[in-house]
Formats: C-alpha cells, sequence, structure tokens
C-alpha cells in the first residue's frame, strides 16, 4: 500500500508584529496607523459590505484607498485586485472576500476592524501580511462590548501565545518580542493626548459639565488637535477614556461620573 504522511507547519509568522488596541476612535486609530508610508500596502478587514464602502470613502481624502467585497461586480472585483497587486501605498477596506487565490507579497499592514469570529479567521487572514519576508503588523481593533471568551487570545497577556493557544500550538516560552502586550507599545492612541490635555488645562465638577466642554469646535481653535474628528467621536472617546479609569486619573476628585 502506499505511504501515507501527516505534514504539519505551525501557522505562526515571526515577521509580523501583532497589535491589540482599544482605540477612542477607528477611523482615526487607522488614520494614525496608515499615516507612516511604511504602513503601506494595507488591508482593512471589516464585517459588512456597506462599511467596507464608508471606510474606503473615509479615507480617500487622504490615501489611495478602495473598497473591495463580494457584492461588486466581477470586471470591478478584478480591475480593484489589479490596482492594488500593483500599488505601493494603497488601502484596500474589504471584506473576507479578498484574499481567496490573490498573493500579494508585499502587504505591510492588516487591520481587523472589530473582533473576529475565531481566532482562525484573524490568523488567515493577518497571513496576508508579509509574504515576502520582511517585517509586517497585525492590528486588532478591540471594544469593551467584545465577547469575552473571543477576545480572550488577545487580551490574556502576550498576543503571539494567546492565538496560538487557542488554536492548539505552542510557543516557546510565556512572552515573545513581537507583539504590543510583551513590547509595551500602542501605548498612546489616536486622539488620547489631546483629549485628556484639554481636559486638564479645562477642570470641571461633573462629567456631563466635562462632556459639555468638549464639542470638536473646541478642539479645533489648534490646527494641531484633531482636525478629522466629529463631535460624536469626541464624546465615545470619553465615554472610552471614564470607563478606563484614565480621566479620573487625570482630573482626581474633580470629574464624578453622574
Amino acid at each position: 500500500g502506499r505511504n501515507v504522511y501527516i505534514v504539519h507547519s505551525s501557522p505562526d509568522r515571526e515577521n509580523i508584529f501583532y497589535h491589540a488596541v482599544y482605540p477612542l476612535s477607528k477611523e482615526q486609530e487607522a488614520r494614525r496607523i496608515l499615516t507612516d508610508p511604511a504602513s503601506r500596502p494595507a488591508v482593512i478587514f471589516l464585517r459588512s459590505r456597506i462599511l467596507a464602502e464608508r471606510i474606503a470613502s473615509a479615507l480617500s481624502d487622504t490615501f489611495h484607498a478602495a473598497c473591495y467585497h463580494a457584492g461588486l461586480p466581477a470586471d470591478e472585483r478584478r480591475e480593484k485586485e489589479e490596482w492594488f497587486s500593483a500599488s505601493a501605498d494603497g488601502v484596500l477596506a474589504a471584506t473576507s472576500a479578498y484574499g481567496m487565490g490573490v498573493d500579494k507579497k508585499n502587504i505591510r499592514t492588516i487591520i481587523h476592524w472589530s473582533c473576529p469570529d475565531d481566532t482562525a479567521s484573524f490568523m488567515q487572514e493577518s497571513g496576508r501580511a508579509g509574504r515576502d519576508g520582511n517585517p509586517a503588523d497585525s492590528y486588532i481593533f478591540l471594544s469593551y462590548s467584545d465577547n469575552a471568551s473571543i477576545a480572550r487570545p488577545f487580551t490574556s497577556g502576550c498576543i503571539r501565545h494567546g492565538i496560538l493557544s487557542a488554536m492548539g500550538e505552542t510557543m516557546e516560552g510565556e512572552r515573545c518580542l513581537a507583539c504590543s502586550a510583551c513590547t509595551g507599545c500602542d501605548s498612546q492612541r489616536a486622539g488620547e493626548k489631546e483629549i485628556i490635555g484639554y481636559i486638564r488645562r479645562h477642570p470641571l465638577t461633573s462629567y456631563i459639565n466635562a462632556a459639555a466642554a468638549i464639542p470638536a469646535k473646541g478642539l479645533y481653535k489648534k490646527k494641531v488637535n484633531l482636525p478629522r474628528w466629529s463631535e460624536k467621536e469626541v464624546m465615545k472617546a470619553m465615554d472610552i477614556l471614564i470607563h478606563e479609569g484614565r480621566i479620573r486619573r487625570v482630573l482626581g476628585r474633580l470629574i464624578a461620573k453622574a
């Protein structure tokens, strides 16, 4: 009879650096990451076609951005595949439809807009970066409403260890030198310094007063401050900072959530 061989290889890619971020604004965090030319070409994976179209449209004011999903006509999908394949700095906002049979070797960054349904999908999509063997980055945007069990691989110590463990793989040691949890990078999120700095300069007596005092126009007085943020984004960022205790630490007893 024929001999049967089982071939097994680890899904780990040593050239990919893993980041887990709780962004104050997903769009603004994506802008922060992608502003560095070394972060492009990039793919942003989103759950819906509508969201992929919206994000591609929003980012197109700054980057060479396009959307990609299964709902596009076949000729348009092919056109965008060819464009992105040849692009040296493109940003593709895509659903999971992107990547099947596509092998672009120089993708530098993958961003998962939200927590994936399973770790295997995250690893497969992250693995589309850095196929040329050069350093690449994989970001996952988390929120405090994510299912705890699904988010656990990204929030319980070393991210590389967490995702490999969730897939039944092992890693030498409990820490690596290629994830945000082990290296302490990603400590300053988009908007964090500006919003906390504004509050520090304008101490108020309650959460309601503080939230009312940071409309977008208040942050636009100096061009260096958050020029693309909407008032809604600032308010949401305030809620996250309060949830994390970041604003309480800045203002001490002056900020008490009403």
